[in-house]
C-alpha cells in the first residue's frame, strides 16, 4: 500500500464525521458524506474490488405499486398493499405485503408476513422474526434460512388442509365475487353437500317444496319483496325474545326454522328454474320435479362460478328462496284455518274496479294491469342484468345508453324485458295492439321525463287506476300481468 493510501481510512472517518455532525439521519448531508467514505475506501482496496455501502431506503409504503430494487437496499421497514416486492437488501423491522407477491434475498430480522400472496426467498435470505404466510405459499431454495415455524394457511395443504381450502376458497371464490371456486374442491364438496339436502327436501316434502314453486309462478314480486323482508323480522322476532331472558329459549328454534324455510325455498327455486326452462324447450320430461331439480342445480351452480355474476345470482335466488317459502307458509296456514271454520279461501285476486285490459281482436282476452311493486322487481332485476355486463366488460360509464338499447331491443323484439320474463309481465300498446321498435323508442326516451320529475312519473302507476306510468301515457302503452301458460301474440 503507498504512503497515501495509508492516510485513506482516516480520511474516510473524518468525512464521515464532519458530514454526520451537522445532519441528521436520511439528510442530504449526510449521503454526500457516505458516499464520499464510499469512494475513499474503494480507491484504499489493494485487490481492486470496490467496497460498496449499501443505501438505506428508511420505511417504505407502497399501495397500488410494486416494489423492484434495481440494487442492494437497505430498509427500516417494508409496506407493500395490493402490490409485489422484490428486495435484495436487508430490512431492520417488519416486512409486510397484502395481496400480493415477494422475493427476497436479503434478511428480515424481525416479522415478515403476507396475505393473499407468497414469499419466495432466495439462497442469502434469513428471516429471523416470526414468518406468517396466508392465502399463498413459501417457497424457499437451498441455502435460505427461517429461524421460527413458520405459519402458512391457504398453501400448506400438508399440516393445514381443510383451513388451507377455506383460505384458497375465500381468495379464489368470495372476494372475485363467486360462491364457487372451480379450482378449491372444498367449494365443490360444499355444494355437493348442500344439493343432497336440497334433494332430500324435495323428496321428503313434496308438497311444501311444490307450494313454494308456485308461489313464485303466481306472485314473483311478492316473493321478493317478503325475501327482503324475512330476514329483518327474524332478526327483529329474535331480538325480542332475547330481551325477555326467558324467549332465548326459543331463539334457536327460530333460526332453526329459518334455515329450515330457505333450504326448502331453495330446492324450490332449483326446481323452477328447470321447470322453466323445460317449459321454453318444450321438453315435458324436463319439467318433472326430479329432473327440473337436478338441471336448475346444474345451471345455478354454474353461474356461481362467474365472478360478480355468481354473487348476484345467489343473492337473488335466496331472496326468492326465503320468500317464497314465507308465503307459502302463510297459504298453508290460511287454508287449514279456512277448513276449521268452514269458509272458503278468499280470493286473491284483484279487486272489480282495477282496470282490464283487452289483448287482440274483440274475442280476445283480457289481463290486469301490473302493479307497481311487480314492475319494480323487474326493473332491479333488469339493473342487475345490464350493470353487471357493464362492469364485466368496463363500461361502466356507458350504463345510462346500455340500459336505453337493452330496453329498446327487449321491448321491441319480445314485448318485455328479463326481469318481466321472471315477473310474467308484458308490454303492449293501447288497444292491445302488440308492442312495435318505434312505440318502444318512445317509451325508453319518456322515461327520461318520469325520471326527471324526481321519479314522480313512475310512483304514478302506484296511484292511477289503470296502473300507468307517465311514459306508459305518454308512448300508449300498457304493462300486463300474464298468467302461467298464456301467451301473446
Amino acid at each position: 500500500m503507498s504512503p497515501h493510501q495509508n492516510i485513506y481510512p482516516a480520511l474516510a472517518i473524518l468525512c464521515l464525521l464532519a458530514g454526520g455532525a451537522h445532519a441528521q439521519d436520511g439528510s442530504k448531508e449526510l449521503t454526500e458524506a457516505r458516499e464520499a467514505v464510499s469512494i475513499i475506501l474503494n480507491a484504499a482496496s489493494d485487490n481492486g474490488v470496490p467496497v460498496v455501502a449499501r443505501r438505506n431506503g428508511g420505511r417504505i409504503t407502497r399501495i397500488f405499486s410494486d416494489l423492484a430494487d434495481q440494487e442492494d437496499t437497505d430498509y427500516t421497514s417494508v409496506t407493500i398493499l395490493f402490490g409485489d416486492g422484490k428486495l435484495k437488501g436487508d430490512v431492520e423491522e417488519d416486512l409486510f405485503v397484502l395481496w400480493g407477491d415477494v422475493e427476497l434475498n436479503g434478511r428480515v430480522k424481525r416479522d415478515c408476513a403476507t396475505i393473499f400472496g407468497s414469499i419466495k426467498l432466495g439462497p442469502q435470505a434469513e428471516l429471523l422474526g416470526d414468518t406468517r404466510v396466508i392465502g399463498g405459499r413459501l417457497i424457499r431454495e437451498p441455502g435460505s434460512v427461517v429461524k421460527s415455524q413458520p405459519v402458512e394457511l391457504g398453501g400448506n395443504y400438508q399440516e393445514w388442509p381443510v383451513l388451507s381450502a377455506g383460505v384458497d376458497w375465500f381468495q379464489h371464490g368470495v372476494v372475485l365475487g363467486r360462491p364457487m371456486a372451480p379450482g378449491v374442491m372444498l367449494s365443490w364438496f360444499t355444494a355437493g353437500l348442500f344439493f343432497l339436502a336440497y334433494v332430500l327436501t324435495a323428496v321428503l316434502f313434496p308438497r311444501p317444496v311444490q307450494g313454494c314453486v308456485m308461489s313464485m309462478r303466481t306472485r314473483p314480486a311478492s316473493s321478493f319483496l317478503m325475501g327482503i323482508l324475512l330476514p329483518i323480522l327474524v332478526a327483529l322476532i329474535a331480538g325480542l325474545l332475547a330481551m325477555t331472558g326467558v324467549g332465548i329459549l326459543v331463539v334457536p328454534f327460530l333460526l332453526v326454522a329459518f334455515v329450515f324455510a330457505t333450504v326448502l325455498g331453495k330446492a324450490a327455486v332449483m326446481q323452477f328454474v328447470g321447470q322453466r326452462l323445460g317449459e321454453a324447450m318444450s321438453m315435458k320430461g324436463l319439467q318433472r320435479p326430479g329432473m327440473a331439480l337436478f338441471v336448475g342445480g346444474l345451471i345455478l351452480c354454474l353461474l356461481y362460478v362467474i365472478p360478480i355474476v355468481g354473487i348476484l345470482v345467489w343473492g337473488v335466488t335466496l331472496l326468492f328462496a326465503m320468500g317464497a317459502a314465507m308465503l307459502a307458509t302463510i297459504d298453508s296456514l290460511q287454508a287449514e284455518g279456512s277448513e276449521l271454520v268452514a269458509e272458503p279461501v278468499p280470493d286473491k285476486g284483484l279487486s272489480d274496479s282495477t282496470a282490464m285490459i283487452h289483448i287482440g281482436p274483440a274475442d280476445g282476452p283480457e289481463y290486469r294491469p301490473a302493479g307497481f311493486w311487480l314492475r319494480t322487481c323487474a326493473t332491479i332485476l333488469d339493473w342487475f342484468v345490464v350493470g353487471t355486463v357493464a362492469s364485466l366488460t368496463s363500461a361502466g360509464v356507458l350504463l345510462l345508453p346500455m340500459l336505453f338499447v337493452y330496453y329498446i331491443a327487449m321491448w321491441g323484439w319480445k314485448g318485455t324485458s328479463l326481469g318481466g320474463m321472471v315477473m310474467n309481465t308484458k308490454l303492449v300498446r293501447d288497444r292491445g295492439r302488440p308492442i312495435n321498435f318505434a312505440a318502444a323508442t318512445v317509451r325508453s326516451i319518456a322515461t327520461i321525463i318520469s325520471t326527471a320529475a324526481l321519479g314522480l312519473g313512475f310512483a304514478w302507476s302506484a296511484v292511477s287506476r289503470t296502473k300507468k306510468s307517465w311514459h306508459d301515457h305518454i308512448a300508449g302503452t300498457n304493462v300486463v300481468r300474464i298468467p302461467e301458460g298464456a301467451q301473446i301474440k
